[in-house]
């Protein structure tokens, strides 16, 4: 009530652990949901925070208007018309190139995860497997993937000087 289904809540729940080893970076999103107006913002909110967290580019998001009771033409055709255009919208994102360029946050939930994995193997074993494949460990490493990131967001984002000890933790 009055957010995700309980479907969707499972789905995310099994799926959160993207958001430790995010692998959707360079990926997007659209957000499509049918919910009446007072529960959008609840609604968006456990799957823009899952999405974000994976490493989606958030596109957009859109709702269709989901009553307790049947839907007049009227209606119907204007989500139509909203899907159509939040359709459009997604393929225009989809099909345009940009360069990676993550916000601080992120940044800093990479140095946070990727040194937790260091120092704990053996409780995120898993991410310490994905952090080496990613090959995170590498002194010239600064997020996931390639991607703009400045000197000053770096330096910040790892804690400025827990960087360097790090590399040497066996």
């Amino acid at each position: 009530m009055f957010s995700v289904t309980g479907r969707m809540k499972n789905f995310l729940d099994h799926v959160a652990y993207n958001c430790h080893r995010p692998k959707y970076f360079g990926k997007k999103a659209y957000l499509l949901s049918a919910c009446t107006k007072w529960q959008e913002s609840s609604v968006f909110k456990p799957l823009e925070t899952w999405a974000s967290g994976a490493g989606f580019t958030m596109t957009g998001k859109t709702y269709v208007e989901m009553l307790p009771f049947p839907l007049t033409e009227k209606i119907l055709n204007k989500s139509n018309e909203k899907i159509r255009k939040a359709a459009a919208t997604f393929y225009s994102q989809l099909t345009r190139k940009q360069e990676l360029k993550p916000d601080f946050g992120s940044v800093m939930i990479f140095h946070v995860f990727r040194m937790l994995a260091k120092l704990a193997p053996h409780v995120m074993q898993a991410d310490l497997t994905y952090f080496k494949q990613k090959r995170a460990y590498e002194k010239k490493a600064k997020w996931y993937l390639p991607a703009k990131i400045s000197y000053l967001r770096d330096r910040f984002a790892c804690f400025h000087g827990f960087r360097n000890p790090l590399w040497d933790l066996r």
